[in-house]
């Protein structure tokens, strides 16, 4: 990867500014054909200069962007052979996605806002804080520069833990010697910190690398990272501050002719960067392209799919944001990207119809993705798709579910679990072992929708969402794919009850040799007829899953304090909040240990209650 030196004293220490101005609105006329996405590659700067004048004006171009209790199972699970310790919960098996919390079995690793605090966690009675890293040690200090420092994620490979951090920083703008004018806002970076944890009381840094822009999600296979960002189109005298990237060493630009765009796209307002740096070496390739925000990623073990959501015909700019001259024009562009290592080549582009919930709306399996989208905002409707290695279309299933929006998805196999909702909760069962012929196989209408889809067993299928306000776990029988089946659900009565596993997938802890399902929740209620009360309970709900008893509330953990995830080690089961980690027996949630590691979320009045 060809790379330049960056020219100007301020691009040196912060990596470019933005130039602050309201982006006037715009009617640019587009009239992009429904042709497959492509990428190319630009000449020189001012070519890439000249392509996104020409897609929406300069002005656009340089906006402002700115008490624990029991519950009612009566049955208990065999122990069987316990797990040695959970992992994070991911989408495809081998592909470790980035998250707040990890453990190598001894250690637990939490990144808070402002810092990763390490602690000895076994014995679970012996648990203690052995070591912090702060965040703001992973950026220099300027002369007349303000710096903020936020730890977003965590990767952990063998004994080198990955510190992902987001790093902002503002500078005054003089309009002359004697007055400040405003304050400018230098585009965003996002560093990777690999420490060495061989011993996790004295971990040591190795090194740091860093890349411009917004943090959007990070994946690790065998050892090599890849974070994803979107840096925003800004310019700073006139220039347009491209992509960079950074080590200790200082910090360099990537050059315009190997920034790739797509000639197809509706926008042109954002940079999306890849970094891939092997966290043993410290070795690192990136690649930069120039379309519209990047939104939904999705990576199997040998390929890194980016999307974007692209419109045909006109598309109006307004106050910097672009939108649809026409509702029911949207699609979006997928770029895949062959990974081995640090390598790193774009390999095929393509186009479907609609835009995808999340990550879940897309598997590669023998050489085919598969993509669940919705096709409209007005007079929705449901597809899938099925594209080849060149990403061009062999096989479709559309018309699904018109009126009802996707509400969650999961491939597995040669079937996909589709939940549409409208006012009931449909899930499909579709088969996709004839790439050229998708197919309704079997559907099952309840109330209520699931947002996650959770496999749990052979035939056995999890579902995690709401039901008049509350939450709702059910487990489906989807062993005959014609004729699904809920074998069971638990809600909560009486309150209003959610949980962030409904929207992040990571706070999801399904235990197979327990048969135990993990999830933080908050339920809020109010008395009505006496106190006039609110009553409000943070913690953990421990239910048990199982074919022939369906879903029964084991019991809960209660924490005073935001809570995020759980992981098991052993038979141990470990629940994470602000401030606190609580560790209780998995099957009899008789209480073990408890540490204190002062999170600076740790502003909470209540203290923990342990469970009984």
């Amino acid at each position: 990867m060809t790379m330049s030196a960056m020219k100007n004293p301020l691009m040196a220490i912060l990596w470019g500014a933005l130039l602050v101005g309201a982006a006037a609105s715009v009617y640019v006329m587009v009239a992009v054909d429904e042709e497959p996405a492509t990428l190319s590659s630009f000449s020189s700067q001012s070519e890439l200069e000249r392509y996104i004048k020409d897609m929406a004006g300069a002005e656009y171009a340089s906006r402002l962007t700115p008490v624990a209790f029991e519950g009612d199972a009566s049955y208990e699970f065999s122990e069987g052979v316990d797990q040695e310790y959970s992992r994070t919960n991911v989408q495809v098996q081998g592909v470790d996605e980035g998250d707040t919390v990890k453990t190598d079995g001894e250690y637990i690793y939490i990144a808070s806002y402002h810092n990763v605090t390490i602690i000895d966690a076994v014995p679970a009675d012996q648990m203690s804080v052995v070591a912090t890293l702060e965040a703001v040690a992973l950026a220099t200090p300027e002369e007349g520069v303000e710096t903020s420092v936020s730890i977003v994620g965590l990767l952990l490979h063998g004994d080198r833990l990955a510190v992902i951090a987001q790093v902002n920083s503002w500078t005054a703008y003089y309009d002359d010697v004697s007055s400040i004018g405003w304050v400018v806002d230098n585009f965003p970076r996002t560093l990777v910190a690999v420490y060495d944890v061989s011993d996790a009381s004295t971990p040591g840094l190795v090194g740091i690398t860093g890349v411009s822009g917004w943090y959007v999600t990070s994946r690790c296979v065998e050892g090599t990272a890849y974070l994803v960002t979107n840096h925003y189109i800004y310019t700073f005298e006139e220039e347009y501050i491209l992509p960079a990237v950074s080590t200790e060493d200082g910090g360099e630009q990537v050059d315009a002719t190997d920034i790739l765009y797509d000639p197809t796209a509706s926008d042109a307002s954002s940079f999306t960067n890849v970094l891939a740096m092997d966290i043993d070496t410290m070795g690192f390739s990136t690649l930069s392209v120039l379309t519209g925000f990047a939104s939904t990623v999705y990576m199997s073990g040998g390929n890194l799919y980016l999307t974007y959501q692209k419109w045909t015909g006109d598309v109006m700019v307004e106050g910097g944001v672009a939108e649809p001259d026409q509702s029911d024009s949207a699609t979006t562009a997928i770029h895949k990207v062959k990974v081995e290592g640090t390598a790193m080549e774009v390999t095929a582009s393509g186009t479907v119809v609609g835009w995808l919930l999340n990550q879940f709306s897309m598997d590669e399996r023998g050489g085919y993705l598969r993509v669940a989208t919705t096709t409209s905002w007005e007079d929705r409707e449901n597809a899938v798709y099925v594209l080849d290695s060149q990403l061009a279309e062999v096989g479709a299933l559309e018309g699904l579910a018109p009126d009802e929006t996707i509400y969650s998805a999961r491939f597995m196999g040669d079937r996909l679990y589709l939940v549409t909702f409208l006012q009931t909760d449909p899930l499909f069962v579709i088969d996709l072992s004839d790439p050229a012929s998708p197919r309704v196989l079997g559907e099952l209408q309840m109330p209520g929708f699931s947002t996650y889809l959770h496999p749990v067993g052979d035939g056995l299928l999890l579902g995690v969402g709401m039901e008049n306000w509350t939450m709702k776990v059910a487990l489906y029988d989807v062993s005959d794919p014609e004729n699904p089946v809920e074998l069971g659900k638990y809600m909560t009565e009486g309150s209003s009850t959610y949980s962030p596993a409904q929207y992040d997938h990571k706070a999801v802890l399904f235990d197979e040799a327990s048969g135990r399902l993990v999830l933080p929740v908050y339920s809020y209620s109010y008395d009505y007829y006496y106190t006039s009360a609110y009553g409000y309970w943070q913690g953990f709900y421990v239910l048990a899953v199982g074919a022939d008893t369906g879903v029964e509330l084991v019991g809960g953990i209660e924490h005073g304090s935001y809570c995020s995830r759980a992981l098991t080690i052993g038979g141990t089961l470990y629940t994470v909040s602000a401030g606190y980690v609580l560790a209780n027996d998995l099957y009899t949630l008789g209480p073990l240990g408890m540490v204190n590691y002062g999170d600076d979320w740790d502003y909470y009045d209540d203290v923990p209650v342990e469970a009984r």
